[in-house]
C-alpha cells in the first residue's frame, strides 16, 4: 500500500496543477469499478461454491458413503479457499480508489500550506512596509495615501444595485472590501460590532471574519471561517472607515481593517 501510494504521489506531481481533479476522477472511477467487480465476483464465487459442493458430493459417492445429504454444507474456511480469488479485482479497484483520493487530499493539503505560508510572508512584508511608510513620510501623509487607496477600491468595485443588503437600522451605504458586498449600516453599528468582538478577543484570544459579519448582519462567506484575528499576534480589531462616493453617486463608507484578518488565526500562540 505504501509503495503504491508513493507511485501515485509521483504521478500526481507530474500531472501538475490538475492532479487533484485527475486523482479524484480516478478514485471515483475505481470505486465504481469496485462495485461492478464485486457483483461479478459474487456471481463467480457462487458458482465456485456450487462446484465445490458438487465435487464434495461426488467424492462421497466414490467413497460409497451411505446417507449422502442432498445439500452439502461447506465450512467458512472451505468457502474462503474456493472464492477468494474472485474478489481480487474488487480489492485492487477499491485500493486504487482509496489511494487516489488520499493522494488528491495530500496534494491539496500541500498546496494550501504553501499558499498560507506565502500569504503570511506577504502580509508580514506589507505590515513592515506600512510601518516604514509612516516612519518616513508621517502619519498624516500615510492617511492621505490610504484615503486615495480607498477611493480607488470604491471606484473599482461593482456599482451597487437594488440588492444592497440591509444589515441593520442604519441607512448609510457601506462597502466591505474583502467580500465586495454593499450593505446598509452606520458607523455606530460597525463600531459596536468591533467593540463586542474585542471583548471576545480579550477572553477567547481569537475571532473569525465571519464573527464580524454576524455582528453587522451580513451573511457568512466561505473564506470567513478561514481568516480572522488573534489578539496575541494582531492586537484588537480596528476598522478603517473612509467615506467616498460610489459609482451610482451615493455617499459610501469603505470598510477596511487596520490589520487584515489572517489565516491560521486560531493556531497562533
Amino acid at each position: 500500500m505504501n509503495k503504491f501510494t508513493k507511485v501515485m504521489n509521483k504521478m500526481a506531481n507530474k500531472a501538475g496543477k490538475n492532479s487533484p481533479a485527475i486523482l479524484i476522477g480516478l478514485g471515483i472511477t475505481s470505486a465504481a469499478g469496485a462495485v461492478i467487480f464485486a457483483i461479478k465476483g459474487t456471481i463467480a464465487a457462487n458458482k465456485k461454491v456450487e462446484e465445490v459442493k458438487e465435487a464434495k458430493i461426488n467424492e462421497l459417492m466414490e467413497e460409497e458413503v451411505e446417507d449422502i445429504p442432498v445439500e452439502v454444507e461447506l465450512t467458512k474456511k472451505e468457502i474462503v479457499q474456493a472464492t477468494w480469488k474472485c474478489y481480487i479485482p474488487t480489492a485492487i479497484s477499491f485500493t486504487t480508489s482509496v489511494v487516489c483520493i488520499i493522494c488528491a487530499n495530500n496534494v491539496n493539503a500541500k498546496r494550501n500550506a504553501a499558499i498560507a505560508t506565502a500569504y503570511s510572508m506577504s502580509e508580514a512584508a506589507l505590515h513592515e512596509y506600512k510601518n516604514k511608510v509612516i516612519e518616513t513620510i508621517g502619519e498624516e501623509k500615510e492617511k492621505e495615501i490610504a484615503k486615495a487607496v480607498v477611493k480607488d477600491k470604491i471606484e473599482k468595485a461593482p456599482a451597487p444595485n437594488t440588492q444592497v443588503i440591509v444589515a441593520g437600522d442604519g441607512e448609510q451605504l457601506c462597502l466591505d472590501y474583502i467580500s465586495q458586498r454593499y450593505f446598509k449600516s452606520d458607523r455606530e453599528t460597525l463600531r459596536a460590532a468591533v467593540n463586542d468582538l474585542n471583548e471576545i478577543l480579550n477572553s477567547c484570544d481569537y475571532v473569525s471574519l465571519n464573527d464580524f459579519y454576524d455582528k453587522i448582519g451580513l451573511e457568512r462567506t466561505s473564506i470567513g471561517d478561514e481568516i480572522g484575528w488573534n489578539v496575541s499576534r494582531d492586537g484588537l480589531i480596528q476598522l478603517d472607515i473612509t467615506g467616498d462616493i460610489a459609482k451610482d453617486g451615493r455617499p459610501c463608507l469603505g470598510i477596511g481593517y487596520r490589520v487584515a484578518p489572517r489565516y491560521e488565526y486560531s493556531m497562533y500562540h
